[in-house]
């Protein structure tokens, strides 16, 4: 039998699949680590930037975020998830 200790769970960050991953390891009774796809998840901001503008705007294609900012949201979600809040 294969035994995992703290297995690790890759999501896009999205908060209904992160609330759906809790609830399963919470049924399970498992430690899981949550692991943020980067690439994913700048692909969801990219495309929520987008929305602010026209499919013709020129300034759709430079969006003042900076990926600081995001990793710095990003952070406190994933803290925020780790401290079970």
């Amino acid at each position: 039998m294969i035994t995992y200790s703290s297995p690790a769970v890759l999501v896009d960050g999205a908060a209904h699949q992160l609330e759906l991953i809790q609830k399963e390891a919470g049924r399970r009774a498992v430690t899981i680590h949550i692991v943020l796809d980067i690439v994913h998840a700048i692909e969801k901001l990219w495309a929520s930037a987008r929305s602010f503008h026209t499919a013709t705007d020129p300034a759709a294609d430079h969006e003042p975020t900076t990926a600081h900012t995001f990793f710095e949201s990003a952070a406190a979600v994933a803290r925020r998830y780790v401290r079970g809040s």
